[in-house]
């Protein structure tokens, strides 16, 4: 399967998920430089992060110990 052949609600599972974006198996924010893409995982069934849909954004609760979340690629 391609990145392009997604569809938004397709359930896949985690093998597919790296196989697709050649990212790692691990974590909740998985960085691939191969596809230039960054993968979120949100658990909406069982999570200690509060990971919620306002309309159409998503606001995700990621890496870090404080402060705001960036997407700062050097």
């Amino acid at each position: 399967m391609k990145i392009d052949e997604l569809n938004i609600g397709m359930d896949i599972d985690n093998k597919t998920l790296c196989e697709i974006f050649q990212c790692s198996p691990q974590g909740g924010m998985r960085r691939s430089l191969k596809t230039n893409s960054l993968v979120l995982i949100s658990n909406k069934i069982h999570s200690v992060y509060n990971d919620l849909w306002k309309g159409d954004i998503f606001l995700y609760t990621g890496m870090g110990q404080k402060g705001d979340q960036n997407l700062n690629f050097m």
